[in-house]
C-alpha cells in the first residue's frame, strides 16, 4: 500500500483512476480542495486518448507521487488472488 509513503501518496491512490472513470475533472478536484500535488499525480497516471505510450511512461516517472502510485495499482492489479477472480480472457 501507501501508506508508508504519507498522506498525500495515499490520496493520489485513491483517486488514481478518477479522471479516466468518471465525469470529474482535475479542476473540480482542485476545486474541491484536493492538494495541486495530487490532482498532477493522479493527471499524470490518467490514459488520454491519442497519447502514446512513451508520453505516458514520461509523465508518471516525472512525478514522483505517480510513480507510487503506479507501482502500487500495477501491483494490485497483478495479485494472484484478483487475477483469479477475472475471466480467463482478461488474464
Amino acid at each position: 500500500g501507501l501508506a508508508p509513503f504519507g498522506e498525500r501518496a495515499q490520496q493520489a491512490g485513491w483517486l488514481h483512476d478518477v479522471l479516466e472513470d468518471s465525469p470529474v475533472t482535475a479542476d473540480q478536484l482542485l476545486a474541491a480542495g484536493v492538494p495541486a500535488e495530487v490532482v498532477a499525480a493522479v493527471r499524470a497516471v490518467t490514459k488520454v486518448a491519442g497519447e502514446e505510450y512513451l508520453e505516458r511512461v514520461r509523465a508518471v516517472t516525472a512525478d514522483r507521487l505517480a510513480t507510487l502510485v503506479k507501482i502500487s495499482d500495477n501491483a494490485h492489479n497483478s495479485h494472484p488472488d484478483r487475477l483469479a477472480a477475472l475471466p480467463a480472457e482478461q488474464r
